[in-house]
């Protein structure tokens, strides 16, 4: 299927659920990048988990601990919740 045909049926997919206007090949809807390829339509939102990743911080690696008892391993843990119920 040609690139203009996979554009024509992912248009025609929105129109049946969103009132569109044809301007042309989307590169962005909403927060999704949207590239067309050969068979392909890929979406994206690595722009904007990266300015989510930067509004919070989130790449200077703040570390986050949960706390547990000392020298406990996942398998102690859940045979220890299997004893409260």
């Amino acid at each position: 299927m040609s690139t203009s045909k996979v554009h024509d049926r992912f248009r025609n997919l929105l129109k049946t659920e969103f009132q569109i206007k044809k301007l042309g090949k989307p590169k962005h809807i909403l927060v999704v990048h949207v590239k067309f390829e050969k068979n392909e339509i890929s979406l994206s939102q690595r722009q904007f988990i990266e300015d989510i990743v930067r509004a919070f911080s989130f790449h200077k690696g703040n570390k986050v601990y949960t706390p547990m008892e000392p020298h406990s391993t996942p398998r102690k843990f859940l045979e220890s919740e299997d004893e409260n119920l």
